[in-house]
């Protein structure tokens, strides 16, 4: 084992010593005038991974355009430019003053979105089209933008691909961090390895307590039992702290279902429960 030293925190420090792959996606937006702006950034994180309200969160300077934008006319398009596209990445890294439209200068080609005004870029094989849905100002330079997403788009030759295969189709462009943001390091999704989680033993189960703070119904307990036991106790916090957040004492079986209905899904149970 190595021995493990400290390095000096600097400003852009996880593109120093610390290698932090991340996804490159180009935003773009329309000014209050329509016209474009193309921006690449790496800080796009899914926000909510359910189908009922599903989000995404972008992590910008909030005197960047591409964020004005979007906090002005409530729009973006997020597409995820493949590897073959690192120059228009770069192109749209330079800073152009504002209201000069980005896509002008690359190759790759604007077209119409199908639900908001943002153009989509044809070359991009997945597409997120959103509506801002609400803004955080963390400080006096740093914001993040929450958007819903109001379209999935993909070529259409994607859709019945595993998920290897998808992951060689899209060809995502991943960056590795820049060098004085002058020199970009870039690498593409190469070996795939495929596991499967296994669910821990019977025996196990009677490790996971779960601990009530307030009454519950005795069809919502038999609802409860539906749950997998090492995702119950989780479960039953997120419901109490819901029910004494609207001033309730008792977990009904009508709250509970509605709750599993807004938050667990039978679709995102069935993704988490690893058993036979």
């Amino acid at each position: 084992m190595k021995k493990k030293v400290s390095v000096p925190i600097k400003t852009f420090w996880y593109s120093d010593k610390i290698v932090w792959p991340k996804t490159v996606t180009i935003v773009t937006t329309v000014n209050e005038e329509g016209i474009p702006n193309a921006a690449p950034l790496s800080g796009v994180m899914h926000y909510d991974n359910l189908d009922k309200q599903p989000r995404v969160m972008l992590m910008m300077r909030k005197f960047a355009h591409t964020i004005q934008n979007i906090c002005k006319t409530g729009e973006f398009v997020v597409n995820f430019p493949p590897y073959e596209y690192t120059d228009d990445i770069l192109e749209a890294c330079r800073f152009y003053p504002k209201g000069v439209n980005e896509l002008d200068f690359m190759r790759m080609t604007p077209i119409p979105s199908q639900k908001v005004a943002p153009p989509t870029l044809a070359e991009s094989r997945q597409v997120l089209e959103c509506k801002l849905d609400k803004f955080y100002d963390l400080d006096e330079s740093q914001r993040h933008a929450i958007g819903n997403i109001v379209n999935i788009l993909v070529d259409e030759d994607l859709v019945d691909m595993s998920r290897p295969e998808l992951a060689k189709a899209v060809d995502p462009t991943i960056t590795l961090g820049d060098a004085g943001r002058r020199f970009f390091h870039w690498t593409r999704v190469g070996d795939i390895m495929v596991d499967e989680v296994q669910a821990p033993p019977k025996e196990e189960d009677a490790r996971y307590t779960v601990r009530m703070n307030l009454e519950w119904e005795s069809e919502a307990l038999e609802t409860l039992e539906d749950v997998p036991m090492f995702v119950r106790s989780m479960i039953v916090e997120m419901a109490e702290q819901i029910v004494e957040g609207e001033g309730g004492t008792v977990v009904t079986n009508k709250r509970f279902k509605k709750m599993q209905d807004d938050y667990t899904p039978p679709s995102m149970m069935d993704r988490i429960d690893t058993s036979d």
